[in-house]
């Protein structure tokens, strides 16, 4: 794509920067034969730079630390995305504004358990979520029953079941699954469903060749037989968008598509402004009710790769444009 367009694309790691050097060493992509490589490159310093480490265990080293704050305060370089979200810092920003606090669902951080007690009072289902989670792993589920708590686990490996009688036992439970961890409390809300099964919304939101925010695409994510998120790796799966928001919402399909995305494009710009920070794109999760009520889950400074075709093509090509925005260099076609 970067080829197509006129930009030379190559990915750095902190061992291939010196600070004192005019290049880097670096790899380039090499799809001319019949299987793609990465090949050993030298190259000038680039003009702009995407942080894409891939998990926060990695990005929390001094040397990536270090790689991230030299790109930060080189003159002539532009760094964007420069770490990841974490989910309380999110609800923390998004409770600043009225405009974007009556998307958050009660959220609460996790304490000592008697945090447990006062959501259940108003909601019959809360989830568990550690703060720095992704993918769906580790996340809790609580159900208030006539006679106790049904609580399930979801891990790598697999879902675990429990079934406490009394709040006590539960929060002794509780305490010992999230050993340590940050996690926040939230309460469940009653998803919309397709095929009687809970989905939520999938969006990748990016800055254009103008530098605004866009919806690039919009993904449904269908929860799994007896799964407690929509998280295709705990066994939920992809349905078309357009298909799902027409089979359940009929004639307001157009309508709630519309609030989806300026509900999404003002919720993104309200963190970047939070966040003051440059951010070129990120994936947010949004929770819909089946009266259309919009509700924010979470957001990604690190989208994952968008499995429909359609978004993945336009989401290469608005990121190498709005990185021509960054550097300054005129397009003649923008994305």
């Amino acid at each position: 794509m970067g080829r197509k367009i006129g930009v030379t694309v190559f990915v750095v790691t902190p061992h291939g920067i010196h600070p004192h050097a005019s290049s880097v060493r670096c790899f380039l992509l090499d799809d001319h034969g019949e299987k793609t490589h990465w090949i050993p490159a030298t190259m000038p310093m680039p003009n702009i730079v995407y942080n894409r480490i891939p998990d926060r265990l990695s990005e929390q080293r001094h040397e990536e630390q270090d790689a991230i704050q030299f790109f930060l305060e080189t003159p002539g370089i532009q760094l964007f995305n420069p770490g990841f979200f974490d989910k309380w810092t999110l609800y923390e920003y998004l409770m600043k504004s009225e405009k974007t606090q009556l998307y958050l669902p009660e959220t609460v951080q996790w304490g000592n358990g008697t945090e447990c007690r006062h959501l259940f009072r108003r909601h019959p289902i809360l989830f568990l979520k550690p703060v720095d989670g992704k993918a769906g792993l580790d996340m809790i589920r609580i159900i208030r029953e006539p006679k106790g708590y049904e609580v399930i686990q979801q891990s790598k490996n697999g879902k675990k079941r429990y079934h406490e009688t009394h709040f006590r036992s539960l929060r002794r439970l509780l305490e010992s699954l999230t050993k340590q961890r940050k996690y926040i409390l939230q309460q469940g809300i009653p998803l919309a469903t397709y095929h009687n099964s809970p989905f939520d919304l999938r969006l990748l939101l990016q800055k254009d060749g103008a530098g605004c925010w866009q919806v690039t695409g919009l993904g449904i994510r269908v929860a799994g037989l007896e799964a407690i998120s929509t998280h295709v790796p705990m066994g939920g799966s992809i349905a078309p968008a357009h298909e799902v928001l027409r089979n359940v919402f009929r004639e307001r399909q157009a309508e709630i598509r519309e609030e989806i995305e300026r509900t999404a494009l003002k919720i993104a710009r309200h963190i970047e402004a939070e966040k003051r920070c440059n951010l070129g794109e990120m994936s947010m999760d949004l929770g819909i009710e089946p009266n259309g009520r919009l509700w924010f889950f979470e957001a990604n400074a690190k989208p994952m790769k968008f499995d429909e075709p359609d978004i993945r093509h336009l989401s290469l090509a608005r990121l190498i444009h709005y990185c021509l925005y960054l550097s300054g260099f005129k397009q003649s076609k923008e994305a």
